[in-house]
């Protein structure tokens, strides 16, 4: 008898309803698919909302909302994946499977089609999975990748592409390139038959939640306290924002102007500025967008003619937060922009694939509505692909009654809703998180900048405390009542922080208190506190000087100029020595402050009290630069010689050199160049010798740089001089510094910890491949002009010199990248370099500084050895972390520094620099005697004369240095 065949038992039916279900961070688009008819999608928010009345709306409910002032969100889904079930559950319940349900199905009947972002973590899988078959109880289920559904669109439909008859929406596009750009993230996919690339997909972290967190940020400081109103700046985002086309000169037709004048531009609004109308919550839900009335008064006039209405005027907003998809360094982060992140993409597959993913570039989600978006991005892809694929490029167009045939081979880029996003609603609104870095440990709490602000209102007539050196100081930390605040760009309605009274002369004090509190009190007008003071009478300290004490001639040799590159260790002569103080400026122990932060405070406001020019150093160098302009009119009549640098500007250090420009009358009255030619510098150099200006005819000549110098060595003061010809670059930036200085009372401290902290390792010499002061300085402002806690007054320069040491060292050092960013102080901002036109690049690998006086000349061109002084900018800050974490652990730390980790070394250049111009100050100039004459310089005595005898030995340096 044959074996009977088991029968097959048949399984139940399979469900005729699939829920197809984009479970995206900001909405869900849901819809039912039923053998082959769909229902129409909806949009929902995936959210759980309370109103300031404390009424919550889950999912659509939103939607019967009226008052949107200070709503909160609580969201299930933060970076793309599902991290908070049970609000996630909640709004699924409401939304499908309440018996009120818009949507309700029965599980147990229904398919679910689940999108989730690529790369998700197993873990996250494995809980999904557990949630849809144990929780929710559906019959079947499938998980895919978000963008490889979109294969299954028509996506001939979308370019517009003449369709053949046997063409089927079944099958999955040969290959696309997928750009999803939503409320959490941007992702770029491959697609190659319907199946993505995993090695190639890349992810940039700016997605709508970013933009509009940025956006609110700008109008808190800018215009009204919108923290709490993300609500309201995402409809503002939405209503008003594009991709600019011309990023830079955007900005420069929105840029107010500098001190005292408006630009034409500014005035009209030059088509960019649009004046959006807040809601009331009362008769209005949402906010209105009306075009800027250049006719109209200024902001703060419409307010109060139209007491009704908060206006807010929107110009630069529009569109430099969407120039985050295109450059995140701008808020500083260190991720490519879109446009590199595809090509990052494309560059891990076979080029063969290129010209079809090229051509075939499909863009989805809420960031790719902007206006603009599409046009960008293809501007940005065509200075990036080969010229191969290049040539074929196009983007096709929107237009329904196009007819004409598009190209073999072109860049197809099409705005298409995730999956069934046809109607996204204005309210996707991101959770209140902020756009920006972290803070750092040593920031403390984070302050409210707008409460900063009402108070400054609130105290605008109150004399604040001010922070000057003292009177005689040669660098002022005080603020002129008479000059009016600079209006920086697009803060017309910003109030003025700091108002500070004339200041009185300082109380001299033998101790001065140097324990700043971290929250200035007022005080009475004519007195005020010192932050940089000077502990000393005198640059030798408090002994007393005897008739036959001797000071080292700091008089020495010219260095021939190198050009090869420093390593960045410290240099021979900064090497310190055994028996003298490798920490000079320590004149008091701070290490009982509050914190190491503190601590690092007052050490570096003692080390600028160290190395600050002194009174007789300004009166010397004065006169120095008076007895050159008298040489210079007696021996040629018709020029003369022009300071300019670090000590007109007052940011010099006791050895540092001077520069001058020497000028024709002609020239500088806006002429041509007389003076310039090798024999003029040849006879300019005889000149100094005939006259008997150079020491020991110290005087070099180098002809073949970009600017040609005479160098030389004063006779009197041992100070080296930098003459130019015919350049009057530098004599025009001296303004520029001294408007910083004013807007940045703290600057001058930290430029000089940096340029001394660069010429301890011969990176400040741009002949070798340094930076130097000038570029220094630009570094300093730049990273002040992009700290939003700076420009809103929140942070005072002064008292946090630390903290503002520590982020120079981290930011240049760390997360700027200088092969691809260029620096633009005027306006402020960071540009990559393949955006700057006003010049070109022969080699990315340098700093690039745009002078803010010629955007023509990039200050630190010569910056070839950049990476070395940004790799030790890194090794500072990494330093500086490290022995602040021990001290704070150390219960022995008395009398120890925090700074001689990077500043600790031998100073006695300085201090027989300094010594030696006080008593040139005192007693006036003396020929030196021939036996004190420095070593190898000719210290024979006269011929039958006998040696002088030695006189009592002082020690080192006479004896005015302190030992350990």
């Amino acid at each position: 008898m044959a074996a009977s065949r088991k029968t097959r038992v048949a399984g139940p039916p399979a469900p005729a309803i699939t829920l197809v279900l984009d479970n995206g961070a900001d909405t869900i688009k849901a819809g039912f698919v039923t053998g082959d008819k769909s229902d129409g999608p909806r949009v929902i928010p995936n959210c759980l909302a309370r109103d300031r009345h404390r009424k919550t709306y889950v999912g659509s409910e939103l939607e019967k909302c009226r008052d949107f002032g200070e709503i909160a969100f609580r969201r299930p889904v933060e970076k793309g994946f599902v991290v908070s079930w049970e609000t996630q559950k909640e709004i699924w319940d409401r939304e499908f499977f309440d018996d009120k349900a818009p949507q309700r199905c029965d599980p147990s009947e229904t398919r679910l089609v689940l999108t989730e972002q690529p790369n998700a973590l197993p873990a996250l899988q494995t809980h999904c999975d557990q949630m849809v078959f144990e929780e929710f109880g559906f019959a079947s289920y499938y998980r895919g990748i978000g963008p490889a559904f979109n294969a299954y669109q028509d996506v001939q439909a979308i370019f517009h592409t003449p369709r053949t008859p046997d063409t089927t929406v079944d099958v999955p596009a040969e290959a696309i390139l997928l750009i999803d750009s939503g409320y959490s993230h941007t992702t770029v996919t491959p697609v190659l038959q319907g199946r993505p690339l995993h090695q190639a997909i890349r992810r940039l972290d700016v997605g709508g939640r970013l933009m509009t967190n940025y956006l609110t940020r700008l109008l808190s400081v800018r215009h009204f306290d919108m923290r709490n109103e993300t609500f309201i700046a995402n409809e503002m985002k939405e209503a008003v924002c594009y991709v600019s086309l011309d990023f830079k000169g955007d900005l420069d037709k929105t840029w107010k102007g500098t001190r005292g004048e408006r630009k034409e531009d500014y005035r009209s609004g030059a088509g960019i500025a649009k004046d959006y109308v807040l809601p009331d919550s009362h008769t209005t839900f949402h906010g209105v967008v009306r075009d800027y009335e250049p006719s109209v008064a200024p902001s703060r006039s419409r307010k109060t003619a139209v007491s009704t209405e908060d206006v807010l005027t929107l110009r630069n907003e529009r569109f430099v937060v969407s120039e985050l998809l295109f450059n995140p360094s701008d808020i500083g982060m260190r991720q490519p922009g879109l446009a590199d992140l595809v090509m990052q993409s494309l560059s891990v597959l076979p080029i063969g694939l290129w010209p079809g993913l090229l051509a075939n570039i499909v863009v989805v989600g809420g960031n790719a509505r902007l206006d603009n978006f599409i046009q960008r991005l293809q501007m940005e892809l065509l200075g990036r692909v080969p010229d191969d694929d290049e040539a074929e490029m196009d983007i096709s167009g929107d237009e329904a009654g196009e007819t004409e045939e598009p190209a073999n081979k072109r860049v197809r880029l099409a705005v298409e809703q995730s999956t069934s996003d046809n109607n996204t609603p204005k309210w996707s609104n991101p959770d209140p998180y902020t756009a920006l870095p972290p803070e750092t440990a040593t920031q403390g709490k984070k302050k409210d900048v707008v409460q900063m602000i009402r108070k400054a209102r609130v105290e605008a007539k109150e004399v604040r405390t001010s922070l000057p050196s003292e009177s005689a100081d040669f660098i002022s930390f005080d603020f002129d009542d008479s000059d009016e605040a600079d209006d920086g760009d697009d803060q017309e309605q910003e109030p003025k922080i700091a108002t500070i009274s004339s200041i009185a002369p300082s109380v001299q004090s033998a101790q001065p208190n140097l324990q700043l509190p971290p929250k200035p009190m007022p005080s009475k007008p004519g007195k005020a506190s010192v932050l940089l003071p000077d502990p000393t009478s005198s640059a030798l300290g408090s002994r007393k000087r005897t008739h036959d004490d001797e000071i080292k001639i700091p008089h020495t040799k010219l260095k021939k100029a190198t050009k090869i590159h420093a390593g960045g260790g410290l240099m021979k002569e900064w090497r310190p020595d055994p028996e003298l103080t490798s920490t000079p400026w320590m004149e008091a122990d701070h290490s009982q402050s509050a914190n190491v932060a503190v601590w690092l405070h007052k050490e570096v406001v003692d080390f600028y009290d160290y190395i600050k020019p002194r009174d007789f150093e300004e009166r010397l160098r004065s006169e120095l630069v008076q007895d050159l302009k008298h040489f210079c009119r007696k021996v040629f009549r018709d020029a003369e010689v022009y300071p300019f640098g670090s000590f007109p500007s007052g940011l010099y250090l006791p050895t540092a050199d001077m520069d001058m420009a020497f000028m024709s009358d002609e020239y500088a009255a806006g002429g041509p160049a007389k003076y310039y030619t090798k024999t003029f510098l040849y006879r300019f150099r005889g000149q100094l010798v005939n006259h008997k200006i150079a020491w020991e005819d110290e005087i070099e000549l180098i002809l073949h740089a970009k600017v040609p110098l005479v160098k030389f060595i004063e006779h009197k003061t041992g100070l080296k001089i930098d003459v130019s010809f015919e350049n009057n670059t530098g004599v025009t930036a001296i303004k520029t510094f001294k408007a910083w200085r004013d807007q940045y009372p703290g600057m001058p401290a930290l430029v000089t910890m940096i340029k001394h902290f660069l010429l301890m390792r011969g990176l400040n010499e741009p002949v070798n491949g340094g930076i130097g002061g000038f570029s220094v300085i630009c570094l300093v402002v730049s990273m002040l002009q992009m700290m939003p806690d700076v420009q809103s007054g929140n942070l005072d320069t002064r008292h946090h010199l630390g903290q503002l040491l520590l982020h120079f060292f981290d930011l240049y050092g760390n997360k700027f990248n200088f092969q691809t960013i260029a620096i633009s102080l005027n306006p402020p901002c960071w540009i990559p370099k393949h955006q700057v036109t006003a010049f070109a690049y022969k080699n990315h690998n340098r700093l690039s500084i745009i002078d803010p006086n010629n955007p023509a000349n990039d200050i630190a061109g010569g910056s070839s050895n950049a990476g070395t002084v940004m790799s030790h900018f890194a090794n500072a800050h990494q330093e500086l972390t490290q022995r602040m974490a021990q001290l704070a652990q150390d219960p022995n730390r008395a009398g120890q520094s925090i700074l001689e980790v990077i500043m600790g070394g031998n100073y006695s250049s300085f201090e027989n620099q300094r010594n030696y111009l006080e008593l040139l100050a005192k007693e006036g100039y003396r020929p030196p005697a021939v036996g004190n004459r420095p070593a190898g310089q000719g210290s024979r005595p006269p011929r039958n004369q006998p040696p002088a005898p030695p006189k009592p030995s002082q020690g080192r340096n006479g004896g005015s240095r302190r030992r350990r």
